[in-house]
């Protein structure tokens, strides 16, 4: 078993010079009657703080980052040293810090004066060890003599709420040796260790270019565990964490300032993903590794002010692969900013919210905070042409369409149809937000160096579409910010999903001749908890009606890949204009979208109301409207609402004829990196089959109430909260139905004689598991794992 104390040649002793009284003493039942016990002398020593390894690291005109070494004065009051509020434990044992030892004495003792020898009642003549806690408290109550073992004091645990709690002393532990009391004059030795580690960070500018200023903003130890174990573990198994904000000490000569913090050990182990010690980002660290986050603004000389984060992870100073911080050790860092140079990745001048991937959608969790993403390139920079792998053959036995292309028009010079050029980019700016300070007032801006836009929070939630223009102010491209409380698209991955199977083992799922591909099969899916738009945070779920409402709450006309909104303050005045407004050929009909994200297009009849003017079934129009969120289903479809109902053929169905059903995900899909539209099978689980398509009576939900929560496989299946948020009308142009009604969007049209697409569809008294609707109506979006 590992021990909870090192010795270390030269050990400082701290006396303490007179302990009080010694409370909780209790005689032990022995054999033949009580034990009576015996009063000896705890000789205690308090080991120094370690050391966490000297290494000093350069990143050209970035940074230079040192650990360990001397650093300034600190000015923290806390006496590291104090030694009071003793718990005392015995335990009997053959080997020193046997697991199975029984507890047969424990004691309180309280005093606040120094002092290294602690008179305390121990029991004689028995082979015992020692282990005791400090600055803890009274802890003696939660363990039974006679009862409780060292297990559990192995197993018990120390809770911190925050820093403040080390303002005065430092919770320390240790063990003694094996020994055997036989008389008053024998003392037993106990080195204490600090459960704690300490944290000095020294923030260095006086290597700034000449010119340049940093004002930092906040400087943050982030990932600090908020328990940790009374005898030190292998590895931290906590996983609630916290965040302690710095108070700095500001050296104006030397232009440093120095932040000092005590947290609970985190022994995250190593990772090799970090090939050097820039690489030492979130990405390629441990999960709830700690590290420091410093922030502020950066001011080159005669420039623009940047938002700047330097983050630097802990370790032991000696191996870019080691995020270990361990109690009773000192961690010296010390940062001598150089400038913003990104190619150090632990400095930035924000969040680069496309390096996980480009997507039509972003999420952004932090107030009043800098975020950028790529501005160069259109959606996911799919160049695929979907539509043109479809229709360019003989598909469905009709004539090939081999100039078909869901492509926009190039941007001029560029090279293909996903790429903008940074020298046509004229500015960045806002086409609309929910809510006023979802993005802080003038910040929004295009970066001519890197292509990107940049823009900072404010402090409202909600969502906005931000977009680049040429020189003329035509839009060239547009991106939808989700506004959250705190949840990023990685902690959207981790925490904000559902995960179930998919059913379409039914017979009604076959359709009449019972050839579709989807049919007989099931298979997992990773779904988002709420639609997209919805109010997330990071320590609840959106599964409330309210957070589906107003400023959370936007729709999407069917394969476009901006939504729109559905709150108070724009779905009056969201432009709205009728179809034949719009061009009739392709690409002109997809570059108008492109260049006018703002505005609702309301279809006409003759073509099942769909926002793309032309699209009479089976023309080059309607082809690509099949295509644009790469999920083209050519089965079923008749005139019968019924037939276009069972056939919620998803992409990803291996079949004879692959293309038929595996699109890849388009630059028109609205989802985030990694996510896509919904296949058609995405809610076939939800019924148990005895209703088919229009399962009013036979669907695994909730009551009721503004919506309904649906459990896949069974009544007490994974549930997932569906509000009746509305819809924007495809015919009238206005929002209605909150409240009553609701449509999710499926990826999948409805096959080769159709002109409508799929979607789940209710009110409180009927349940469209995959119905057909016009590609005119705005509905929600909710997205599942690529």
């Amino acid at each position: 078993m590992k021990r909870n104390h090192v010795f270390i040649i030269g050990l400082t002793l701290f006396l303490l010079l007179a302990w009080g009284c010694s409370d909780g003493q209790e005689e032990i039942p022995g054999d033949g009657g009580d034990v009576k016990k015996q009063e000896v002398n705890l000789i205690l020593t308090s080991l120094p703080l370690q050391g966490s390894g000297t290494v000093t690291r350069s990143v050209s005109r970035v940074m230079d980052i040192s650990m360990g070494g001397e650093s300034e004065a600190e000015t923290r009051a806390t006496d590291e040293s104090k030694i009071e509020n003793l718990c005392v434990f015995q335990f009997t044992g053959e080997s020193e810090g046997s697991s199975t030892a029984k507890l047969i004495s424990k004691n309180y003792v309280s005093n606040s004066s120094d002092g290294t020898t602690v008179p305390v009642a121990l029991v004689p003549n028995v082979q015992s060890f020692i282990y005791v806690c400090a600055n803890v408290g009274n802890i003696t109550a939660n363990f039974s003599v006679s009862n409780s073992t060292y297990q559990d004091i192995l197993d018990a645990s120390l809770r911190i709420t925050g820093q403040d709690v080390f303002n005065t002393s430092l919770p320390m532990s240790g063990c003694s040796e094996l020994f055997k009391i036989e008389k008053t004059t024998d003392d037993v030795n106990i080195a204490l260790t600090r459960m704690v580690a300490k944290v000095t960070f020294n923030c260095d500018l006086s290597a700034l270019p000449n010119g340049d200023t940093f004002e930092i903003t906040s400087a943050k130890l982030c990932n600090v565990p908020q328990t940790a174990k009374y005898v030190s573990e292998e590895k931290t198994s906590t996983v609630e964490v916290n965040s302690y904000v710095g108070i700095g000490t500001l050296n104006t000569a030397a232009k440093t300032t120095t932040y000092v913090w005590y947290m609970l050990e985190n022994k995250r182990g190593n990772k090799t993903d970090a090939k050097s010690w820039t690489e030492r980002i979130e990405k390629n660290a441990p999960t709830g590794a700690s590290y420091i986050e410093l922030t502020g603004n950066y001011t080159p000389l005669g420039g623009v002010v940047y938002g700047a984060t330097y983050v630097i992870y802990l370790g032991n100073g000696t191996s870019y692969t080691n995020y270990d911080v361990e109690r009773n050790h000192h961690y010296r860092i010390t940062s001598k900013i150089k400038g913003i140079n990104l190619a150090d990745l632990r400095v930035t001048t924000d969040t680069n919210l496309s390096a996980d991937g480009l997507a039509n959608c972003y999420l952004a969790g932090k107030n009043n905070h800098w975020y950028r993403f790529n501005g160069t390139v259109r959606g996911n920079g799919n160049t695929e042409d979907y539509a043109h792998q479809q229709y360019g053959g003989n598909l469905y036995e009709k004539a090939s369409l081999p100039s078909i292309s869901m492509m926009p028009s190039k941007v001029e010079n560029a090279a293909d149809a996903v790429t903008i050029p940074i020298e046509s980019v004229a500015k960045a700016g806002i086409v609309w937000e929910t809510a006023q300070g979802i993005i802080a007032e003038g910040t929004v801006g295009w970066d001519f160096n890197t292509g990107c836009v940049r823009f900072k929070t404010g402090f409202a939630l909600g969502n906005a579409l931000l977009a680049v223009y040429d020189k003329d102010d035509n839009i060239l491209w547009s991106w939808h910010i989700w506004r959250t409380d705190g949840v990023d698209l990685a902690e959207l991955n981790r925490n904000h999903v559902i995960k179930f199977k998919t059913n379409t083992t039914y017979s009604w799922y076959a359709g009449e001749n019972g050839t579709y591909p989807g049919h007989g099969r099931e298979r997992d899916l990773v779904m988002m908890e709420c639609k997209i738009g919805a109010h997330l945070d990071k320590n609840s779920s959106a599964t409330a009606y309210a957070d589906n409402l107003n400023e959370y709450n936007i729709v999407y006309q069917f394969g476009r890949k901006d939504p729109m909104p559905m709150s108070t303050v724009y779905n009056g005045s969201f432009k709205k204009i009728e179809v034949s407004e719009t061009p009739t050929k392709l690409p002109e009909i997809l570059d108008y979208v492109v260049a006018y994200p703002n505005q609702f297009i309301r279809g006409i009849e003759s073509t099942g109301y769909n926002w793309m003017n032309n699209a009479t079934l089976n023309s080059e129009v309607w082809c690509v409207s099949n295509c644009l969120w790469g999920d083209n289903n050519p089965y079923g479809g008749t005139s019968d609402n019924m037939a276009a109902n069972l056939d919620p053929v998803p992409w990803g169905v291996n079949t004879s004829k692959p293309k038929e059903a595996n699109g890849g995900k388009t630059i028109y899909d609205p989802s985030p990196a990694g996510w896509r539209v919904t296949p058609a099978d995405t809610w076939s689980a939800i019924t148990d089959g005895k209703k088919g398509g229009w399962a009013d009576v036979a669907v695994y939900r909730s009551d009721f109430s503004n919506g309904f929560t649906f459990h896949f496989g069974s009544s007490s299946g994974v549930g997932a909260f569906c509000p009746a948020a509305g819809r924007w009308d495809a015919v009238k142009g206005i929002a209605n139905v909150v409240g009553e009604l609701e449509h999710e969007w499926f990826s999948s049209p409805c096959g080769q004689f159709n002109l409508q697409a799929q979607a789940l569809v209710f009110n409180a008294w009927t349940i469209h598991v995959a119905q057909n609707s016009y590609r005119g109506y705005g509905f929600s979006v909710r997205c599942v794992k690529e």
